[in-house]
């Protein structure tokens, strides 16, 4: 007689992979309990359903773009609305303040040899949570976001921002030139030629700042150049608000 020949059995399921379902078992039905089992609407309850399992650990909300799209069996647009939605609805999101923000920016940056050379810089969003923050922080300071590409690569021009908050009178003219030229004796020879010209001379400095370290250690200066400038516009609005 022949062996019957028996199928391998499907691996059941981890101690892990069921506490997390269980998790996320019970947090819906108890939103459906707490809400009514027929009265959210469709669209609602699937950013529960997304926020639910997120929470759970069933679900990775961080997976790239088109991964989870097709995970979800969505559209990549579709998945955008419904995950800036589900942080708006779930999350209660809240913009980053400076720090959060500083410590952001320096894990985050794109910056490319091409970029540096034009004054950029680009900084990468993981998600549209993220990216809420983000604008939320420059909401705050009136600066409006300008995207690369898509709303994934956030990019800021060097000369377009020390000319806005040099124009902006908020900040003292010393303290935007010592962010470019972080060298006290060197800032104190050059303001009165800055004074006499201040948006010429502030974007010609930082032309030349930025030459000056082209190549050496890539995107890190501009990052922390982009950090302190808006660290001068957060405290100087801060102290505004301390005031009033």
């Amino acid at each position: 007689m022949s062996a019957k020949s028996v199928s391998p059995a499907a691996p059941s399921p981890g101690n892990d992979d069921l506490k997390k379902s269980l998790k996320f078992g019970n947090d819906l039905v108890q939103l459906l309990d707490q809400r009514g089992w027929h009265s959210i609407p469709r669209r609602e309850l699937t950013l529960w359903l997304l926020h639910l399992a997120s929470n759970a650990d069933v679900l990775d909300l961080s997976l790239p773009r088109l991964a989870l799209a097709a995970r979800l069996r969505i559209s990549p647009t579709t998945l955008d609305g419904l995950l800036r939605d589900r942080a708006l609805l779930c999350s209660n999101v809240r913009a980053f303040d400076f720090d959060q923000f500083s410590q952001w920016a320096y894990s985050h940056w794109q910056t490319g040899e091409a970029d540096e050379s034009l004054g950029l810089i680009v900084f990468s969003l993981t998600n549209e949570e993220q990216r809420m923050q983000v604008e939320g922080f420059l909401e705050e300071l009136s600066i409006v976001p300008n995207y690369k590409i898509n709303n994934r690569l956030l990019e800021f021009d060097l000369k377009l921002l020390v000319t806005k908050l040099e124009a902006r009178n908020e900040i003292p003219l010393n303290d935007l030139v010592l962010a470019i030229v972080p060298d006290e004796k060197k800032c104190l020879a050059i303001m009165p030629q800055v004074e006499a010209n201040p948006k010429s001379e502030l974007k010609s400095l930082l032309m030349s700042a930025l030459q000056e370290q082209a190549g050496k250690h890539l995107g890190e200066k501009t990052v922390e150049l982009v950090v302190t400038l808006l660290g001068l516009a957060w405290r100087s609005l801060h102290s505004k608000h301390k005031v009033l």
